[in-house]
């Protein structure tokens, strides 16, 4: 962490200047080119804010000053610990003033000034993933967020647009910058220019919590936030507060679930779980509670839990929850267990109200710091996607438009092939828009498996003389001599055709995903055969209900979305051209 640590990244207020003043920094601004660095911070000084070359002494150049400013608009500062904001129509005001004449400005309580000396540049180069040189951009961390800006060559561009797996960044072999999501990538002059934000402030923007509500002090906040954006993922996201990870110390958390469906006269004690008629809390935050649920709420299920994190004892809790209202639906919902089966005479009963009641619980829930009441959030078990409207640019216009053979080929006459690479199509595109991973990986698996219907692959025993030679050979010999000794008629046929439909009839989907790709003259890497073949585990162990030891993760089901929507476009352009050649 040498780099982080000499440059002061992620680093607060309270830090001491040459003339004994303190200062906040807003943010580090790093202009990078051909491996080389100048690096500016926006700080607040006593009352007003400026920038500065990070000796907080030097002003920058009149082009430096214009490539920060221009970078700075769109960026989220957070808030100051006196509640300020930054005034974003100063910044803009200040960016259209610019001129190389003038060496001072001055609007409110922003003060900018210009230096006709060019500041020294320090040496360090940069890199996407390790491997991918930045030849030039702009990196601008903030309390909030990280943004980037960065110039790639055209040579690595094959390198780098692979997919939609999450970039790194890194100074020499240090990484600085974790899980960044490329909003844009766009043509410059001889390679392209591509935008980044971290995944942590896109989940933050992007994701809605419909009906939440948190006190504010800001540690339990930022445990909030945890909870918010690493919900769902297969590896959290790290929460950091002036570059410290979040206190881990045990702590215990009060956890309440609304329920519909089932009302009670007196406190039911199920495992872990208090089912009571009273939430157990204040009425102003019980009423917060009722507007959030928007629903009738019949009880509530209480549970205290401990542990180290916010995000751990929800998702603990849910656990439990989960497990006692399975458990209440087979006594509660089906005549039969009401008597336990006759096990217990004291229960025999019969109340077809509750058989035909429909127990739920609300997607909102209440939490609550139990050492520290006054920390405690209003929250939702189910993140929605914030809205948002994609443009169709000039581009797309023109593949939608003047090139779309996808449109050519299913809007001609129907055939069972087209058929079958339609139903690829609606199960591949089921397996991105799922939350589930387990809809995802079965969703997956059938779109590639119409994706390779009628393409005839190698045969099993093919495979298996290849893979194993001689041994394989002694077997299969050995197997058919046994058979041969069978007297009894039926059962050799039977042998035999179980034997020939294994070995010799159908092909592995692998082999039939090997040989399209062949057809198809793609280039596979290892790499992508390495997911596929995770794939397939991942889906046998899931039908079979079997332990797995290696689960395939929400990204790289992501990364198989485009590995097989890639095949299919070559599909159907192969299958156009044949078509235009008859």
């Amino acid at each position: 962490m040498n780099f982080i640590k000499e440059e002061h990244l992620f680093e607060g207020n309270g830090v001491c200047i040459s003339n004994g003043k303190r200062y906040y920094k807003l943010a580090d601004i790093l202009i990078i080119s051909d491996k080389k660095y100048y690096h500016i911070v926006f700080v607040k000084i006593s009352n007003f804010y400026t920038l500065l070359i990070d000796d907080f002494k030097t002003y920058p150049t009149f082009d430096l000053l214009k490539e920060v400013l221009s970078k700075m608009l769109n960026i989220d500062f957070g808030k100051l610990p006196t509640g300020e904001e930054i005034d974003r129509m100063v910044l803009s005001e200040l960016y259209d003033n610019l001129t190389p004449v003038n060496k001072s400005y001055k609007i409110k309580n922003y003060i900018l000034k210009i230096s006709d000396e060019l500041p020294t540049q320090k040496k360090k180069a940069f890199f996407l993933n390790h491997n991918i040189p930045v030849s030039s951009g702009k990196i601008i961390f903030t309390g909030f967020d990280v943004v980037a800006e960065v110039y790639i060559s055209q040579i690595y561009c094959d390198n780098t647009f692979k997919y939609d797996r999450l970039f790194s960044l890194s100074a020499d072999n240090e990484i600085i910058v974790r899980e960044m999501i490329c909003l844009s990538s766009n043509n410059y002059k001889s390679g392209f220019i591509m935008d980044f934000i971290t995944e942590k402030s896109y989940y933050l923007k992007k994701q809605l919590m419909e009906g939440a509500f948190s006190s504010n002090n800001i540690n339990w906040s930022l445990q909030v936030i945890e909870y918010n954006i690493n919900k769902g993922r297969d590896i959290p996201i790290e929460i950091l507060i002036e570059g410290d990870k979040l206190s881990n110390a045990p702590k215990r958390f009060f956890i309440i679930f609304p329920i519909s469906g089932i009302k009670i006269k007196n406190d039911i004690r199920f495992g872990l779980i208090t089912f009571s008629n009273e939430s157990g809390v204040d009425p102003e935050r019980q009423e917060k509670m009722q507007r959030s649920t928007n629903k009738q709420i019949d009880c509530y299920a209480q549970i205290a839990v401990n542990d180290e994190s916010l995000l751990k004892a929800v998702n603990s809790a849910i656990a439990f929850l989960n497990k006692t209202i399975n458990l209440l639906k087979i006594i509660l919902m089906d005549d039969t267990p009401m008597s336990m089966y006759g096990l217990k005479d004291n229960f025999n009963c019969w109340d077809y109200s509750i058989i035909q009641s429909n127990l739920q619980v609300n997607n909102h829930f209440y939490v609550e710091d139990v050492i520290n009441s006054c920390n405690y959030a209003i929250l939702s078990t189910e993140n929605k996607k914030a809205p948002y409207s994609a443009e169709i640019n000039s581009v797309f216009e023109h593949l939608l438009n003047d090139n779309n053979f996808l449109e050519n080929y299913f809007y001609s006459e129907s055939t069972k092939e087209k058929e079958d690479l339609l139903q690829s199509i609606s199960w591949l595109n089921i397996s991105y828009i799922k939350s589930d991973k387990n809809e995802r990986i079965i969703s997956l698996y059938n779109s590639i498996e119409f994706l390779v219907t009628g393409i005839n692959g190698e045969k099993l025993e093919t495979e298996l003389e290849y893979s194993y030679g001689d041994e394989y050979k002694k077997f299969a010999d050995s197997l058919e001599q046994l058979c041969n000794n069978i007297d009894s008629v039926k059962l050799k046929s039977r042998i035999e055709g179980i034997m020939n439909n294994a070995l010799r009839g159908n092909s592995s989907l692998e082999s039939k995903l090997r040989e399209l790709i062949n057809t198809l003259n793609i280039s596979f890497e290892d790499y992508e055969w390495k997911l596929f073949k995770k794939l397939k585990n991942n889906r046998h162990k899931l039908i079979h209900n079997k332990k797995n030891n290696d689960k395939i993760t929400h990204q790289e089901l992501n990364e198989l979305y485009h590995i097989i929507s890639k095949v299919i476009i070559y599909k159907i352009n192969l299958l156009c051209k044949g078509e235009q050649n008859d």
